[in-house]
């Protein structure tokens, strides 16, 4: 009984997110490029500076970030 009443607990704390997980990035510049876009326009949710990889809730403006600087 006691158990199931800490996986409820559990259950009830967690909260789920849908949306995009970024990682694999080149370079360090270019994760914090985006992430500081990502930051500023309110869908960051998530971030690891040690494994370059973040997550947001949107990844459309991102996408197009991300096109853009690489054309450039």
């Amino acid at each position: 009984m006691d158990q199931i009443r800490l996986w409820q607990i559990e259950n009830e704390r967690m909260k789920a997110t849908p949306g995009f997980l970024f990682k694999d990035f080149a370079t360090l510049a270019e994760y914090e490029g985006v992430v500081r876009y990502a930051d500023e326009i309110g869908v960051l949710i998530w971030k690891s500076d040690a494994k370059r990889s973040f997550f947001v809730t949107r990844h459309e403006q991102l996408r197009d970030y991300i096109k853009s600087r690489k054309m450039k």
